[in-house]
């Protein structure tokens, strides 16, 4: 077994067919900007950018876009039909009910089911940008402003989706008595073995039933970042300047992954102690019953065409399909945080710098149960409490003007003057540790999954 493990060796041999695909998707942007000295204290910096972005385009139509969720698959009818001869008992003890177990949603396909772009794209990202710079006197200097970032859709989105242009063919293989594969030429595939061709769309809304899926958004939102700030900067004397600032970042229209066929959070067990009623629940959720898609020609060469499936398959929205991923603008992030630095202007041979930060990261971007409504929130993967950064410059005091070697010729000076060192030391608290599912117990052993 371990050995197996460690190998991981292969069962059989596969010929990969997949076509090859070209896209693309263009950015626009326009802005305004002034500086205005409305008084002999006070300046305002004052701009506006708007963006527009045409969507992603696969040139050969050969990707997903979409999804029709109110598409009644041919196969519901057989699969009602055989709910009624051969009944399979439910969640909560009862059998499924024929009229209402639906076999729905399809695929869509650009250029053939929908327009050329695989998205819709937004026309009103308008971002404002304003600062403002008041000199309370000649040593302090007060700072803030606001601005409005976005993101390109473009940028997140740069793979196409064609499940029916590519196509796996498996063939058996040898083994060694090891276990080990006899190595085997792709040149002597048997012919008794068709290699299976893409069938690109044509099986239109029947595309990939039986398996996991996914599709574009149609009517996405530009992920949104809302930048503020305050500070106060003072000149300290001695050619040293303190800054205090306080910086915040809100996001918002964050596109986050979602599985719109997760099973409903009502199957789920709401006791959260391990106890036997759980067990039991999920015993229930995945016992394997009479499947009434098996053996239908639409579910050839998945797991659906089998004549058992677990039951919470049948209880899922779309029950013909595995996972459908799509995405939606859910997500959410707040950011705050106190900026103090201070930092020595160079003189004398020599500048200093110093800075800390005191922090606070929060985002609203993962689903703590994939049927929830709304994604949790929680302290973010990449929230650092605590920084702190220290840096310095020395200039060597060798060569002309300086306190050693100043009488040197050009020659010399070219060698030993101008040198300068330089350090930086840097400390900051790690991102928090994201367990995922793994698992820890006590009692002396640790088990990972």
């Amino acid at each position: 077994a371990m050995a197996a493990f460690l190998l991981g060796l292969p069962t059989t041999q596969q010929i990969v067919r997949a076509a090859d695909y070209s896209e693309y998707s263009k950015t626009y942007g326009f802005f305004v900007q002034d500086d205005w000295k409305v008084t002999q204290n006070l300046t305002l910096n004052l701009g506006l950018r708007w963006e527009v972005e045409t969507p992603l385009v696969e040139k050969q139509n050969k990707s997903v876009s979409a999804f029709d969720f109110g598409y009644i698959q041919p196969s519901q009818a057989a699969a009602r039909a055989r709910l009624v001869t051969n009944p399979v008992i439910g969640y909560d003890g009862q059998p499924i009910n024929p009229a209402t177990f639906n076999v729905t949603g399809g695929l869509l396909f650009a250029g053939k089911d929908t327009g050329e772009g695989l998205y819709n794209t937004p026309k009103d990202t308008f971002l404002p940008r304003i600062g403002a710079t008041y000199r309370l006197n000649d040593k302090t200097v007060l700072r803030g402003g606001f601005g409005l970032f976005a993101g390109f859709l473009g940028e997140r989105r740069g793979d196409v989706i064609q499940p029916g242009y590519r196509q796996v063919t498996t063939r058996p293989t040898t083994l060694l008595a090891s276990g080990a594969v006899i190595p085997q030429s792709m040149a002597t595939f048997p012919t008794s073995i068709s290699i299976i061709e893409p069938v690109g769309n044509a099986k239109g809304r029947q595309t990939s039933l039986g398996t996991g899926i996914s599709f574009f958004n149609q009517n996405p939102e530009v992920s949104k970042q809302a930048r503020f700030q305050f500070g106060i900067q003072r000149d300290l004397g001695w050619d040293y300047v303190l800054e205090a600032v306080y910086v915040g970042n809100y996001g918002y229209d964050i596109e986050i992954s979602r599985n719109i066929n997760a099973l409903p959070n009502q199957y789920l067990n709401t006791d959260n102690s391990r106890t036997a009623a759980m067990t039991a629940n999920n015993t229930n959720l995945g016992q394997q019953v009479a499947n009434p898609f098996a053996g239908l020609a639409d579910y050839a060469g998945t797991s659906f065409f089998n004549a058992t499936i677990a039951r919470s398959q049948l209880l899922r929205p779309f029950p013909n399909f595995g996972d459908i991923t799509t995405s939606v603008n859910d997500g959410k992030s707040w950011y705050h945080s106190m900026q103090l630095s201070l930092n020595k202007r160079f003189s004398q041979g020599y500048t200093l710098g110093a800075s800390y930060t005191w922090s606070k990261w929060l985002q609203q971007t993962e689903f703590l149960n994939a049927g929830d409504a709304t994604p949790t929130k929680m302290i973010s993967d990449q929230d650092t409490p605590h920084r702190l950064a220290i840096s310095g410059i020395y200039e060597l005091p060798f060569g002309k003007g300086a306190a050693y070697l100043n009488d040197v010729n050009g020659v010399v000076d070219r060698i030993v003057g101008g040198w300068q060192v330089g350090g930086v030391f840097q400390y900051q608290v790690g991102f928090p540790i994201p367990f995922g599912t793994n698992m820890f117990y006590n009692g002396g052993d640790i088990s990972l999954s």
